[in-house]
């Protein structure tokens, strides 16, 4: 039988600002410092600002 191996996957709405974009950046930190892999969707109105979360997120 083959082995699955399961990682956290979070869904983070509102994530363009506030404690939505706060939890977003922790988790990446806190993933990055465990080097271990995520799931992370993230989730906003402003496509801009999520843009710019993204870009912040790949720079952790």
């Amino acid at each position: 039988m083959a082995s699955t191996k399961l990682y956290p996957s979070y869904l983070i709405t509102g994530a363009s600002s506030g404690i939505g974009y706060s939890l977003a950046l922790e988790f990446a930190k806190r993933a990055r410092d465990a080097d271990a892999p995520l799931a992370l969707d993230i989730t906003a109105r402003r496509e801009e600002a999520l843009n710019d979360l993204r870009a912040a997120i790949l720079d952790v």
